[in-house]
């Protein structure tokens, strides 16, 4: 496990994009996996300003979705794939061929099927860029998720459902949300989680220093051979104390 730590979320965004950007370089044609939210919209724009320097290409890559609440689309402010779309698919200028998202208003158990589909014909995949919920979920892993499931319709936490109110521009009634499983997720060959601010700084450090720990789905993510963390000063916090 290698630990990136920057003073800011500023630095700590540029520094992630640097080390994808590097990736993307040497690594044409594999599958990325970003979260969609607050965390990681920095990287996504540093990638955007990185391409338009001619540094990489983003196009050159194909992107899996993460997660998306149930029930809700493109039309919906504050889903994943309107995030996703408005703030870099469509500014990087991403061919709809090289994209594979959610539907959160189709079947998910189809969606599903599609996604890991898509990973699977591209040779699965190659980098998941996550953040991490209060509660320490990834994706829509909640807590208590087996480390056996692959991806698929999941009760979504009440802490998840209170938090993810802020991304949206009137009350959705969300109870469900589908997700790619952490056994996929592990099974990427390189992991990023990141993390900023100092309300962060207690479940990252739990789920850091744990192992396997259902209670704490991203510490799944500990064992695996390629995991990168980065984070900003205020989420170290509780690790260096």
């Amino acid at each position: 496990m290698n630990i990136v730590v920057k003073e800011s979320y500023e630095e700590m965004s540029s520094a992630c994009a640097e080390y994808i950007g590097e990736y993307i370089k040497a690594n044409s044609g594999k599958v990325l996996c970003f979260a969609a939210g607050d965390t990681p919209l920095g990287i996504l724009q540093n990638l955007i300003k990185m391409q338009e320097k001619g540094e990489i290409n983003l196009a050159s890559m194909y992107y899996a979705g993460l997660d998306e609440w149930v029930e809700l689309g493109y039309e919906d402010k504050g889903s994943c794939k309107q995030f996703m779309e408005d703030n870099f698919y469509t500014p990087a200028k991403i061919p709809v061929e090289n994209i594979r998202v959610f539907d959160g208003k189709a079947n998910p158990d189809e969606e599903t099927k599609a996604v890991l589909e898509f990973i699977k014909n591209k040779g699965g995949l190659g980098m998941a860029v996550l953040g991490i919920g209060m509660n320490g979920h990834i994706g829509f892993n909640e807590p208590g998720t087996s480390v056996d499931f692959a991806g698929g319709k999941i009760l979504l936490s009440e802490s998840s459902v209170t938090v993810g109110q802020k991304y949206f521009n009137k009350k959705y009634n969300l109870k469900y949300g589908v997700t790619l499983g952490i056994k996929t997720l592990v099974e990427s060959e390189k992991v990023v989680l990141i993390a900023n601010g100092e309300k962060k700084a207690d479940i990252v450090a739990n789920s850091l220093k744990e192992k396997e720990n259902p209670a704490f789905p991203a510490s799944y993510l500990t064992t695996h051979s390629d995991y990168h963390v980065f984070l900003d000063n205020a989420a170290y916090f509780k690790i260096k104390s």
